[in-house]
């Protein structure tokens, strides 16, 4: 696709993106501040970036082609940017970053498990107090892109997928005008990475693991009791009928 047509007859280019900067910046006014972005190989942003004086940044894309031509746009300015060719469910350790922004990479994600590992890949990256900005297809968004089958989201169902260890702080929508003029509605959500982590559970009725919340009940044999309990963040009935007994011997 890189070979084939140029950076800026590509359905998700920017010449400018505004948004995605406002939120870095918010999220990260110091410039020695990490940031990630993923899937980011053909963007702009990286230039913005180091227009505005961040000194650690990072570029991940799965395209080696998409990493060459923004390098070679660069020029020498590029010899700051740690560029890395891999997929970012199967690369492994890549750092830890204050800011984690991804722009049209996680609606591609469309089994359960790449979305799992997606998750874990930012748990073990983005640092405590960190952020995490990802922007998607919106609900009234193209069902497809590129000829691929997409996920669309908005801020709920982003905060589903990431767990109850990331707390959302800001959603935007976005209509992106393509460079064919067609308008296609993005959904950008920023969330922070609590200090702490919260307990997980295996999610029968979503066949993949989430992280729960947890809830206080009053018992009916002692009302002046309150019992809590680990609910799963989907609120399904089969977890809870399934996982009962685990769940209230677990919370005591």
């Amino acid at each position: 696709m890189y070979r084939e047509k140029p950076s800026d007859r590509l359905s998700w280019f920017q010449e400018h993106p505004s948004l995605s900067l406002h939120l870095i910046t918010d999220a990260a006014p110091n410039r020695d501040a990490r940031i990630i972005d993923v899937g980011g190989g053909d963007s702009l942003l990286v230039d913005h970036l180091l227009e505005r004086g961040y000194r650690h940044i990072t570029v991940l894309d799965i395209s080696g082609s998409a990493i060459e031509r923004t390098q070679s746009r660069l020029g020498s300015r590029a010899d700051p940017v740690r560029w890395v060719v891999g997929d970012v469910l199967t690369t492994g350790e890549i750092g830890m970053y204050d800011v984690w922004h991804d722009r049209a990479l996680f609606h591609f994600l469309i089994e359960p498990q790449q979305r799992q590992q997606y998750v874990e890949a930012v748990t073990r990256t983005v640092v405590p107090q960190g952020t995490v900005i990802i922007a998607t297809f919106a609900p009234d968004g193209p069902p497809r892109c590129s000829g691929l089958g997409v996920r669309r989201y908005d801020e709920r169902s982003l905060a589903a997928e990431l767990g109850e260890s990331f707390a959302l702080v800001k959603a935007v929508r976005e209509a992106h005008l393509t460079p064919w003029d067609v308008e296609q509605q993005f959904a950008y959500a920023s969330f922070r990475k609590l200090a702490r982590a919260r307990p997980s559970l295996p999610c029968l009725c979503r066949g993949t693991t989430v992280m729960l919340r947890r809830e206080s009940r009053r018992s009916r044999r002692s009302p002046g009791l309150a019992r809590t309990h680990n609910i799963c963040a989907c609120r399904s009935g089969v977890w809870r009928r399934a996982l009962h007994r685990r769940c209230r011997s677990e919370a005591r």
